[in-house]
């Protein structure tokens, strides 16, 4: 049988690396928690919503 070499134990660690290391990514992903990517407005707000959506400028009642 083919003795178990250096060659061997170094692949051994460097797959045991990777693999501890993808764990604690993954861990840290579901730990940490992450910024939302846009700021939801309320629903009673019904014009700033609208205006989210069409990027208009407020209306000036005084027109």
């Amino acid at each position: 049988m083919f003795g178990r070499g250096p060659v061997f134990y170094f692949l051994m660690a460097s797959i045991l690396a990777v693999a501890v290391l993808a764990c604690m990514v993954m861990v840290g992903r579901l730990v940490i928690p992450q910024q939302p990517v846009a700021a939801v407005s309320p629903r009673s707000d019904t014009e700033a919503a609208s205006r989210a959506m069409t990027f208009s400028t407020p209306k000036d009642p005084s027109r």
